[in-house]
């Protein structure tokens, strides 16, 4: 099943994600700042078995693809909050490093958004994201996405609690 891209995102078309690009996406992250910026409950070193199991119930897991590659460019992932209608949560969004500073995360992200809008019946989108990934952020505003406050998280029973941003997206249409 192929999912259109939206008219801002024409260089971008999502897909499904199989378990057998698991190795790829894996492959993406670089160090274990970036996995701790990614997952940060995910253990290193990041594996595919990892990957896997990231999913969530009623949660889409997509793969982007550019025209010019077959293989996916970017990773990432919508889930319902379970407490609230219309209210969804992206994560685990990653992008193959050859195509990091192209504008192509934007792209994904706006996918993957209109996906959420056009087929999830979203009012609203949110993340959060560490402070000092700057790349991130400046990838989600471009999108739209605004920050709503700050939150902290411990990701282990003994780890410190950690100060993230939290971002918001609305549904255009609404």
């Amino acid at each position: 099943m192929s999912i259109a891209p939206s008219p801002k995102s024409q260089e971008i078309s999502l897909i499904p994600f199989d378990n057998l690009y698991a190795p790829t996406v894996a492959g993406w992250v670089l160090d274990d700042r970036q996995l701790t910026w990614l997952a940060p409950s995910t253990k290193p070193p990041l594996t595919a078995v990892k990957v896997t199991k990231w999913i969530r119930p009623n949660g889409h897991r997509m793969l982007g693809l550019v025209q010019s590659n077959p293989l996916p460019i970017a990773y990432g992932e919508l889930n319902p909050m379970m407490r609230e209608p219309g209210h969804l949560w992206i994560g685990h969004v990653v992008v193959d490093p050859f195509y990091r500073q192209r504008g192509l995360g934007s792209h994904f992200v706006e996918a993957v958004c209109q996906f959420g809008w056009d087929n999830m019946g979203a009012d609203k989108i949110s993340l959060i994201v560490f402070p000092d990934n700057r790349a991130a952020i400046k990838c989600y505003r471009r999108v739209g996405f605004y920050e709503i406050g700050e939150e902290h998280h411990a990701f282990s029973d003994h780890g410190p609690r950690i100060r993230l941003l939290r971002l918001e997206i609305r549904n255009p249409q609404t």
